[in-house]
């Protein structure tokens, strides 16, 4: 009987067993970033990956060899022109702690001292509708397959190679898609993206706060992959439907192709 008033003391102090916190879902960080950008009034592809422990300041931050320097000369797939986080014209400039660089009307990075990371692309016809926009006159704009595929590839060849080996925690990565439903809707079709004239049968957004998250898996391929398969359900489409997928991955050789 003493025993069993023990432990229901134990179990009244330590209280009912709490399910653990998720990570947060860091919207400020998203309007901040959608503010430097400049598209506010624009639709955006979000993506962020956040430490689920934070540990503080990310170390070397501003270091030579750091974080600055990893941003200002990217190792991308192909040059700064082409759909990925690098810039031709700007630099990467101090903010609170961490570090922002921006392209106007294009697209956007920022990294927080904690080394949480929030990647902004305008879903317009200066990023991810490039070269779609001309057969969309009178039809909501379409997103390229192709930018969408490469500029999510590169998102996670940055982050998971030179962002999450810094922290020793697991991580999360997130999915937001903002406003896709505004007028002109949004639309994404299955396959490539066919020559002029656009065939193909494009399918507007679902959503307009379309928001989806994963436990980080560490291989850039494979995190694209589960990004692009929680994009394309916004539009009734399954990724299986993306030229550039191959099972659970996105194959970097195809893009290069």
């Amino acid at each position: 009987m003493a025993y069993r008033l023990v432990n229901d003391g134990l179990r009244t102090r330590r209280g009912p067993a709490v399910a653990p916190t998720p990570v947060a879902d860091r919207v400020r960080s998203r309007e901040a970033l959608r503010a430097a950008v400049g598209v506010e009034e624009t639709p955006v592809l979000f993506f962020q990956t956040i430490p689920d422990h934070p540990r503080g300041l990310v170390p070397n931050m501003y270091a030579d060899g750091g974080l600055r320097d990893i941003l200002g000369n990217q190792d991308t797939l192909r040059d700064a022109y082409a759909f990925n986080w690098a810039s031709v014209h700007n630099r990467p400039e101090p903010h609170e702690g961490g570090l922002l660089l921006a392209d106007a009307s294009r697209r956007g990075l920022l990294i927080e001292s904690d080394g949480a990371v929030t990647g902004a692309a305008a879903a317009n016809a200066d990023m991810l509708g490039w070269a779609m926009e001309s057969s969309s006159v009178i039809e909501p704009r379409r997103i390229s397959v192709f930018v969408l595929t490469e500029i999510t590839l590169e998102y996670f060849r940055l982050v998971d190679q030179h962002i999450l080996p810094l922290i020793d925690s697991t991580w999360t990565h997130r999915i937001v898609a903002s406003d896709f439903t505004r007028p002109p809707a949004r639309t994404l079709a299955p396959g490539d993206d066919p020559s002029f004239p656009l065939r193909g049968d494009p399918q507007p957004a679902t959503s307009g706060s379309w928001n989806h998250s994963w436990q980080a898996l560490g291989d850039p391929e494979r995190d694209a992959y589960e990004a692009l398969s929680r994009i394309y359900p916004l539009f009734g489409l399954d990724v299986g439907g993306n030229p550039f997928v191959d099972a659970d991955r996105v194959v970097t050789a195809r893009l290069q192709a």
